[in-house]
């Protein structure tokens, strides 16, 4: 689940009933606190079922909720409450977005490393117009990284900014639904770590090219990244 521009991505959301599960949510509005709420009255009256932590954008983080009996509820965002969307709990439900999916972040899920301050690929394939997740390998000791997803090489309309995290350690990427295109991607604070995301084409795995994750003639000039 996203929140851009003061709005959740998606507005419907379906989870399984009975147990515990886990929701990962993406502050996308840099800046902006955002959290999700759950209640069992579409009114949103009395206790809710979860309140999650509230959290500053751009940020990722991962809700752990209580088991839900099945049935309809709402959720609503604490800090501004005109945003709001609908989740059903369902039993042998396997979560995920509208149109359901396979796992929190939705079908196709590619996996990306990042190791010796490079990507282990030059291109990511990703599903059409649907969330999606990718799972981010940062294997660089002490190192900060991330995916960052724009139209072009000119980072002037950013699609994504996933968390910077220092490495050993692996993240799960909720990617908001992208038309079909290319489009670019990068690490933020090693802008020659780049290169193309292709929506629509093969969907598969990513990895596996031998691509050295960008030329380092495109990027933008290297930032001394976050303190």
């Amino acid at each position: 689940l996203a929140a851009a521009n003061i709005a959740f991505e998606p507005g419907s959301l379906t989870a399984p009933a009975g147990v515990p599960f886990t929701l990962q949510f993406h502050n996308q509005d840099a800046g902006v606190q955002h959290n999700v709420e759950i209640f069992s009255d579409p009114g949103f009256m009395g206790e809710p079922a979860f309140v999650g932590e509230i959290i500053t954008g751009v940020r990722q983080v991962q809700y752990q909720v209580p088991a839900l009996e099945a049935g309809p509820f709402a959720f609503r965002c604490v800090v501004h409450p005109d945003m709001t969307g609908e989740l059903e709990a369902v039993e042998g439900e396997g979560g995920g977005g509208e149109g359901g999916g396979e796992g929190e972040g939705g079908p196709g899920g590619v996996t990306v490393v990042a190791q010796g301050t490079t990507f282990d690929t030059s291109t990511i394939d990703l599903p059409p117009s649907a969330p999606t997740t990718i799972t981010f390998d940062n294997r660089d000791a002490g190192v900060q990284h991330n995916i960052a997803i724009y139209t072009d090489d000119s980072l002037s309309d950013e699609l994504f900014n996933g968390e910077i995290v220092t490495g050993p350690t692996t993240v799960d990427y909720a990617v908001p639904a992208i038309d079909p295109g290319s489009y670019y991607f990068l690490c933020i604070v090693h802008p020659t770590m780049n290169g193309s995301v292709e929506v629509g084409g093969a969907g598969g795995e990513a990895g596996g090219t031998g691509g050295t994750g960008g030329t380092g003639g495109t990027g933008p000039p290297e930032p001394t990244g976050p303190s």
